[in-house]
């Protein structure tokens, strides 16, 4: 059948002429007709707009049951013929706690094809209010973008808030203020660099580890000369390596390559060829077998790194988070240089003829000006990275994906990635166990339900578990857990095997696999704003308008500084024995007897029929308590309970952490805060107003700016762990500005966006320094031994220290060849006797340490030896003896 088309080319309506007469390309009447405004092509086209229809199905007061509700922000999606509608109940400006009037609050998407509305996000954290019309809303793909002015920007995936999240099916995908929040939550925590040492119970140690050497420096290697047998305490050997000292430790390597300590050995003496022990016995080794002095505990045969990668390099470490929809956060706080030198940072001195050696490290360096071994003896380092959340709930709670393991060398300016690990690797890297039947004082006992094997050496935690145990050994056929230390457990005790709370990533010297953009690295805060009333999309970027960018922070902080000796490695943590029971479940105020360290108000408090978060209210100083929570069952005389610190600031870890770095001295450091919120937003640098000097102990504490000196004759260098600053707070932060965070819902105090995390910031006025080393300092002039005493005095730069002092260069001619100088040298070693000729002496007295006092030596000229003297006038001359 043949079909009629008109084209209205002449746009044009016509109502004088009749239906019949109408001319073609004219028309009669038009139903949402709109002629187009574009400026391309189709200019003037006439076209159809949509209409609207009757919404039958989209009653959100019947479908949420909350009559109030009314809508504060409407968006049309045509592409998917959908309207987003925002919806709440709140009519008042502060929020509102669950399940009082106003509480509800809802976005839902109503297809207009369907007629039908899907709620995608409710909960009170949404925080919406009828004062507060949300005017900005935008949908990039599938993110949608929204604004209100009374919260800050945030956005939701559709497709993801229209699925559900692990667990149970009836859960929403969004259930918090991170999750929906444009700017991601921030890690503040830097990585920690200790460890509780797998060994030795309550000892600590750091997490860099030299493990691609059998030895220590003062140890080496030989080959047994001939077999020995069980039970021989002396034995000859050959082909000796470095040295065979007195008292040291014995191991043997293994055809695999595997060091296998000789169990209570000990060398008592060495002498042509024959080692004779003092302590112990050998087992039966074959002839060649090597054998190790002074064995390194943790060298691993099979290490995959490269040993010298790290050995001219100080690297510091840091990591960053990736979230479901692809953003990454700011970085943590990097690490301090991951640098141990090699043989600690000491000279040795072992002249001997049996085995021969020739050790002089001092008079190598006076000879060289080089300390050779000023080098990075770390080949591996375990990151221990802390989580805000359990690794469990990482993914659901905050959206993490993954975390990015970043580097960074101290003289670049390149961050890199080493690695990214999936939030799945991190949750396989802790274990649980549930016990199968109760155990009294014992330390082995059989589980079930095993999530994940347990990895020998991991700390043992859960209701009722004391003493911080290790694993000791785990039989997966059997299921029998032994544990370093008895328990006493009621059946289905839930045992945590691992931190939940540390994610450990081990580095063995490889290179980083990718260099991030330059952009990456100046994101050092979050830019999206606190609040925004406008919002739009620019080129496909969301961009804000009448915005709050910052918070107000305080005007000062009231804390103060000192620059001292590092603290002694301590955690805080105490137990205590419950006395005066036995108490029946319900009580918050208890009777014990502290065993363990110090009780202090804030401890998380742990034990068998103690609930979950609970911490220590009040501490009389000798035995009572108050909890924060009642006791969720009875508990007996001799019950233990655990404290530990409610936050990490009170603990004491550089000395352990950091062995080898110290607070430079002869520097004024001014010491400030930044505080931040809990999505990386900081505040300026806040300093102290405090005027007055704290004393606590032998310590004093000064204002915002320190001074750190010299360290003073009489500190034994041999055990002196350095300096480190320490800043004291005398008053908590101030409730003003955007107050504190509290991430409670259910508190009538919530309040996503205060002050949730701070950083100690460090400004120092002088500039970087060089280590110069001269062969000697010359009084007067070579030709003139009394010229100028004690007002000039001559040295000689060679190597490296030639540039170490710079000349003042301002003003310099073609032919100039002397220079003038205002570098300040300050004197650190002196020569103590320089008529001695070792060996034969006390190597310790070579020389000594230099205390400068308020003096300074400043460079005045720098030239050649015939440019600065008249060469032969100087050879010539030659002092009387």
């Amino acid at each position: 059948m043949a079909q009629i088309v008109n084209n209205f080319i002449k746009g044009r309506m016509n109502k004088d002429l009749d239906d019949r007469l109408i001319p073609n390309g004219e028309y009669r009447n038009a139903l949402n007709a709109q002629v187009s405004k574009s400026e391309g092509s189709n200019v003037g086209a006439l076209e159809n707009a949509l209409g609207n229809s009757l919404v039958t199905n989209a009653d959100f007061a019947t479908l949420t049951s909350v009559p109030t509700l009314k809508s504060i922000g409407v968006l049309t999606n045509e592409n998917s013929n959908s309207i987003f509608v925002f919806l709440t109940g709140n009519t008042g400006e502060n929020y509102v706690t669950p399940n009082a009037v106003g509480s509800k609050h809802f976005i839902y998407e109503y297809n207009t094809l369907t007629d039908v509305a899907t709620r995608l996000v409710t909960g009170p954290f949404l925080n919406f209010s009828q004062l507060y019309p949300i005017t900005g809303i935008n949908l990039i793909e599938n993110l949608l973008f929204f604004t209100d002015n009374r919260n800050q920007p945030r956005k939701i995936n559709i497709d993801d808030a229209k699925s559900v999240s692990e667990g149970a099916a009836a859960k929403p995908f969004y259930l918090n203020e991170d999750q929906i929040s444009v700017a991601k939550y921030n890690p503040f925590q830097p990585i920690d660099l200790w460890r509780e040492s797998p060994d030795t119970a309550n000892s600590f140690e750091t997490t860099m580890f030299d493990v691609s050497s059998k030895f220590y420096p003062d140890g080496g290697t030989a080959d047994l000369a001939a077999a020995v047998s069980v039970g021989a305490t002396t034995f000859t050997v050959d082909n000796i390596q470095s040295d065979i000292p007195d008292g040291a430790t014995l191991a043997y390597l293994e055809t695999s390559g595997e060091l296998i300590p000789i169990v209570g050995a000990i060398v008592n003496t060495y002498s042509s060829g024959t080692v004779t022990l003092s302590a112990g016995s050998m087992p039966d080794l074959a002839i060649n077998t090597e054998i190790v002095f002074s064995f390194n505990y943790y060298y691993e045969y099979a290490y995959n790194g490269d040993p010298d990668f790290l050995k001219e390099k100080f690297v510091r470490f840091s990591y960053r988070y990736r979230f479901l929809d692809g953003e990454y956060s700011i970085f943590a706080p990097f690490t301090q240089p991951a640098f141990i030198p090699k043989q600690d940072g000491y000279f040795m001195y072992n002249v001997k003829t049996d085995p021969p050696m020739n050790v002089e490290d001092e008079q190598d360096a006076f000879r060289s000006t080089i300390v050779e071994f000023m080098e990075n003896k770390v080949t591996k380092v375990l990151l221990n990275i802390p989580l805000p959340l359990d690794v469990d709930v990482m993914r659901p709670s905050l959206l993490v994906s993954s975390i990015d393991i970043l580097y960074k060398e101290s003289d670049g300016l390149a961050v890199k990635v080493l690695e990214t690990v999936d939030i799945d690797r991190m949750r396989a890297s802790t274990s649980k166990v549930r016990l199968n039947g109760a155990i009294t004082n014992s330390v082995t006992m059989t589980v079930d339900s095993v999530e994940n094997t347990p990895t020998i050496g991991d700390v043992a935690s859960g209701t009722g578990v004391v003493n911080r145990p290790t694993v000791v050994s785990f039989n997966a056929t059997t299921n029998v857990l032994t544990l370093s230390s008895a328990q006493t457990l009621p059946n289905d005790t839930l045992i945590s095997i691992g931190n939940d709370n540390v994610f450990t990533y081990e580095y063995q010297s490889r290179k980083p696999y990718k260099t991030l953009p330059a952009d990456e690295l100046i994101r050092v805060y979050d830019k999206v704003p606190v609040k925004a009333l406008a919002q739009e999309i620019i080129s496909n970027r969301i961009v804000y308008g009448n915005f709050q960018d910052k918070h107000t922070p305080p005007a000062n902080l009231n804390y103060n500084v000192a620059a001292s000796e590092k603290l002694d490695f301590s955690l805080n943590t105490a137990d205590g024995l419950i006395t005066n029971g036995p108490y029946a479940s319900g009580v918050t105020t208890l009777t014990l007897a502290p065993r363990l360290g110090t009780i202090l108000v804030g401890d998380t408090v742990t034990g068998t029929s103690i609930s979950n978060n609970t911490r220590v209210l009040t501490f009389n100083g000798t035995n009572t308590i108050t909890l924060t929570k009642a006791t969720i069952n009875t508990l007996a005389n001799g019950d233990v309970l655990d404290f530990e610190p409610g936050g990490a600031t009170l603990n004491a870890t550089s000395k352990i952490e950091y062995p080898s770095s110290s607070l430079k001295t002869n520097r004024s450091y001014q010491v400030g805060i930044v505080l931040s919120d809990r999505y990386g937003r900081q505040s300026t640098v806040i300093l102290s107003s405090s005027e007055s000097t704290v004393s606590i102990g032998n310590e004093n504490f000064l204002g915002s700016t320190v001074f750190s000196p010299y360290i003073t004759t009489g500190t034994n260098q041999l055990t002196w762990p350095g300096n480190s600053l320490k800043v004291l707070f005398n008053d908590p932060v101030p409730p003003a500005g955007p107050g504190l965070y509290n991430g409670t819902t259910s508190s009538a105090d919530y309040n996503p966006l205060g002050w949730y995390s701070y950083k100690i910031v460090v400004k120092q006025q002088e500039q970087e320094y060089y280590n110069v080393y001269l062969p000697g300092v010359m009084a007067a002039y070579p030709d003139d031994i009394l010229l100028e005493v004690n007002k000039t005095s001559h040295t000689v730069l060679i190597n490296d220290n030639i540039n170490k002092v710079p000349r003042d260069l301002s003003e310099v001619g073609p032919t100039q060849r002397q220079f003038r100088s205002s570098v300040v040298l300050n004197g650190r070693v002196e020569n103590n006797d320089v008529n001695q000729t070792p060996p034969g002496d006390d190597p310790g007295s070579w020389n000594k340490q230099y205390f400068p006092g308020t003096t300074n030596q400043v460079v005045s000229t720098i030239a050649g030896n015939n440019d600065l003297f008249n060469a032969e006038t100087a050879l010539s001359y030659i002092p009387s003896a």
